[in-house]
């Protein structure tokens, strides 16, 4: 089994409300579905979930009650979107199910505390394809949090430790000093610096990104691709060398 994180900058454009690039989502689709592999997939929230949850402050946690009508938006508009990501697969010829962690993830202090495991399982066992993504979720301690598609990515490679994890992003991988790293590790990351950017992005973007995958490495091969490329998915899947970068 592979875990496959469909990022919010391949599916969306992360600057405007709203975007989602439809061609891109089911050219994807069908590459997982042409690969053969067994997948769980996971996809990022893009500008569905990140420019109002940067308005209302959710990533702070609760602080005062205006940011419950945020918490209902962005709830809405991630799961909107994740209708659409799930009808994608489905006109591919994929049989998704979609798994909201606002009703299987509970976190305390931003970080992931339970997730029901078990939900994923039965539907890997029925032969489904279970589909989640960034959300808004209880958190004992801040009284709700946003969970990054990265956070979930990680909790499922514990508990599943697929042959491989792969990051669609809209790079070919990591870059330092405006080269390609193929391969990255510890040491490297502690010299990164993180980037600021206009877009808003409270999950931390390509830095944090980096340091989850050196934690899931211990548990699978772990790895950054570009999900702009034409069967650069479809490849890496089914285990053809590809353009990216690898997370030791």
């Amino acid at each position: 089994m592979m875990l496959v994180k469909l990022g919010g900058s391949v599916i969306t454009d992360k600057s405007k409300k709203y975007v989602f690039k439809e061609k891109t989502v089911r050219r994807l689709a069908k590459e997982i579905k042409n690969s053969g592999e067994k997948v769980i997939v996971v996809h990022g929230a893009g500008s569905f979930g990140h420019i109002l949850a940067k308005k209302y402050g959710l990533d702070k946690g609760f602080i005062n009650e205006k940011q419950i009508s945020g918490v209902t938006k962005v709830q809405a508009d991630v799961k909107g979107l994740n209708a659409r990501v799930v009808n994608s697969l489905i006109d591919a010829g994929i049989s998704p199910v979609s798994i909201p962690p606002s009703a299987v993830v509970e976190c305390r202090n931003k970080k992931i505390e339970k997730i029901n495991v078990d939900v994923f399982k039965k539907y890997l066992n029925l032969g489904l394809t279970p589909v989640t993504f960034g959300d808004v979720t209880l958190d004992r301690k801040l009284g709700f949090c946003i969970v990054s598609g990265d956070l979930l990515m990680l909790e499922l490679a514990k508990v599943f430790k697929p042959e491989k994890s792969i990051f669609v992003s809209n790079v070919d991988g990591v870059y330092m000093d405006k080269k390609r790293m193929d391969k990255i590790h510890d040491k490297i990351v502690r010299n990164m610096k993180r980037k600021k950017t206009k877009i808003p992005d409270v999950t931390g973007s390509m830095y944090e990104k980096v340091k989850i995958g050196l934690k899931m490495s211990k548990f699978t091969k772990t790895m950054i691709i570009n999900g702009n490329v034409n069967n650069r998915l479809c490849n890496a899947l089914k285990g053809r060398k590809v353009v990216g970068t690898v997370i030791k």
